[in-house]
């Protein structure tokens, strides 16, 4: 029995190790996309359902000799398929510059995270097989032992993913250790076996080799994989922090991809000063500025010219601001040094949740709200609290891109639903005209204006002298015609479309909708398709197949075994539906899912170990 504990122990360590590892690679090769998870899970499930069955009728003899083999094949199966998936994801990418569509993550799930399933569905099936050659102990007893020393080996992998991975280890040595460990648990199962030992052996001494080279393994598959999001830019340095995966790209000219995709570029001196002027203009006195992202690269030393006396930078992942700051430019450095700029480590929702300062100007200058980490800074909840801490005559400033001339489809749509949720929180919203639009709201409809007479005087009024940028452009960049058809063409779209909210994150179902619509695919059909039906609606749609299936049930009672096999996955279905609520539900309240991805699964495991001994006890006294 202790060799089967510790090897289930084993198994535990490498297939969380694996699972954790490679559904964060896949967030990465989707761009950021959080419907990779659930993607990545089904995938994963399902590979371990098939390698169940496939393993389920092993004799205990076979099993026995099986064994070995499949805990050293999961052992590898982490790394190996990580560089499979970078390199398939290079193989299969989109034109550059275009976001990768569902169907391709469908594809690089299929490749990576389910046969690493099988072969763990394979690899316990065997364990379990081999429950029935202990002596003096029912079969059954065992093998509940045997899934809690499973779950327990997951367990300590998933902790030790959450708060080491990212922190003091790097992702795939720590994936590469943790099948090593689980190869050297295993040996003593094989200790009767020469085969499976010497296997056991070589897997052992190869991920050793593994560990050793993982740095440059990580750097090549990396560069090959970047190679297909961003071709002629070469890589400068690559970075995992707890919360995500940033890659530094370029030369003279750097470019920020945070989880896959295009986060910023800097220096950009025309676009960050344009920006910067106009969002500070915005603001009748801007002493009290916060920024809640988009601003340390380029914006945040222009701002400062606008009278500012003090400016909050609230910034959610301290080692990725730290990563960014070495690689600013010098006047980008100083403006951070700045005595009036303080800078806050928290995520931006808990800081306004604990927060007590009043801001006359609130700045959310981040990338469109594509992922669940960006929507939820744009829900009715969100702007809610924003509006707790705006002055009666200040105001919030968001930056979305838009159009440069009609509005129509998903891009209506978002604009709209962000329109929508501002308007529960400030009276006055107001929207400047694409490609670039700011969203600009307050409480007072003088202190909200987006008139280019009152902005360039503003402007004067502050006595900044910039090469770059002159009070003339404003009357250029907001021309009255354009702002007022382009606003009301969003009033009229936000009159019919529903806010976004914690509960029903419409920002980021049309903003996803729109990334998948430009990748020309299927999905992104039906995404835009589904993004204007009523949730009730949609109720009713994923309802139906199961009211089909009870009907004919009803009409004609299948046996009692089929009966089982459907209770047992109408149980499964609902549990991943469940673990993908809570996941996403997480993503809302805490802002991040890349680290607790590891947390998240060990406690997953912890419910399983834990409810596995419990149903035996409860069936023995049914």
């Amino acid at each position: 029995m202790r060799s089967l504990a510790l090897a289930a122990t084993g198994l535990g360590l490498a297939s969380t190790g694996a699972q954790v590892f490679l559904l964060r690679d896949l967030l990465v090769s989707a761009a950021g996309d959080e419907a990779s998870i659930g993607i990545g899970l089904s995938s994963w499930l399902c590979g371990i359902a098939v390698g169940a069955i496939l393993a389920r009728r092993l004799s205990s003899d076979r099993a026995g000799r099986l064994s070995p083999f499949l805990l050293a094949a999961v052992s590898l199966s982490g790394g190996t398929a990580a560089i499979v998936g970078r390199l398939l994801r290079a193989a299969l990418a989109p034109s550059a510059g275009e976001l990768p569509g569902l169907g391709l993550t469908f594809v690089l799930a299929g490749a990576t995270l389910l046969p690493a399933g099988l072969l763990v569905g394979s690899a316990f099936s065997a364990l379990g097989a081999i429950a029935g050659r202990v002596p003096n102990e029912a079969p059954d007893d065992v093998l509940t032992r045997i899934y809690a020393f499973e779950s327990l080996g997951s367990l300590v992998s998933g902790i030790a993913a959450t708060f080491l991975v990212g922190v003091t280890v790097a992702p795939l040595p720590a994936c590469l250790g943790a099948g090593l460990v689980a190869a050297l648990l295993a040996l003593p199962l094989a200790n009767a076996d020469r085969p499976g030992r010497r296997v056991l052996l070589g897997t052992a001494a190869s991920l050793a080799v593994a560990v050793l080279y993982s740095t440059s393994l990580d750097t090549a598959s990396e560069k090959v994989r970047f190679r297909s999001i961003s071709p002629g830019a070469p890589i400068a340095t690559v970075v995992d922090t707890p919360l995500a995966h940033l890659v530094l790209a370029g030369d003279e000219v750097r470019h920020l991809y945070i989880n896959g995709r295009y986060s910023a570029s800097f220096p950009d001196p025309y676009s960050c000063e344009t920006a910067a002027h106009l969002a500070a203009t915005f603001a009748e006195h801007p002493r009290r500025v916060l920024s809640l992202g988009g601003v340390a690269h380029g914006p945040l030393r222009h701002l400062l010219l606008h009278g500012v006396e003090t400016l909050t930078l609230v910034e959610p992942d301290p080692a990725a601001f730290a990563f960014l700051e070495d690689h600013l430019p010098p006047e980008d450095q100083k403006a951070l040094g700045d005595p009036r700029v303080r800078i806050v480590e928290s995520d931006p929702r808990r800081f306004l949740n604990r927060s007590s300062g009043v801001y006359d100007l609130i700045l959310l200058l981040a990338p469109d709200p594509s992922t669940l980490g960006r929507a939820r800074l744009t829900t009715t909840e969100f702007f809610r609290e924003c509006a707790r801490r705006t002055d009666p005559r200040g105001t919030l400033v968001l930056s979305l891109r838009t159009a440069p001339a009609a509005l129509h489809g998903e891009t209506a749509s978002l604009s709209a639903t962000l329109f929508a949720s501002l308007r529960r929180s400030y009276p006055v919203v107001r929207v400047t005209p694409g490609p670039e639009s700011f969203f600009v709201a307050g409480f007072d409809p003088d202190a909200v204006s987006l008139d280019p007479a009152i902005l360039a005087e503003r402007y004067r009024a502050r006595g900044i002298n910039s090469d770059g940028f002159a009070p003339e452009l404003f009357a250029a960049l907001l021309l009255p015609d354009r702002v007022m058809a382009f606003g009301s063409a969003v009033e009229r779209e936000a009159a019919a479309s529903p806010p976004s909210t914690d509960d029903r994150p419409a920002s980021f179902a049309f903003a996803l909708a729109r990334a998948e619509r430009e990748t020309g695919s299927l999905a992104g059909k039906v995404l835009a398709l589904a993004t204007g039906l009523p949730s009730g609606l949609l109720a009713v749609l994923v309802l139906v197949p199961a009211a089909l299936l009870a009907l004919r049930a009803w009409m004609r009672p299948p046996p009692l075994p089929t009966v089982a096999a459907w209770c047992v996955g109408m149980g499964g279905a609902s549990g991943m539906a469940w673990t993908l609520v809570l996941l996403l539900s997480f993503q809302i309240r805490e802002g991040a899912l890349y680290q607790a991805l590891g947390l998240l699964t060990a406690s997953f495991m912890l419910g399983l170990a834990t409810g596995a001994p419990f149903a035996r006890t409860l069936s023995r006294r049914l």
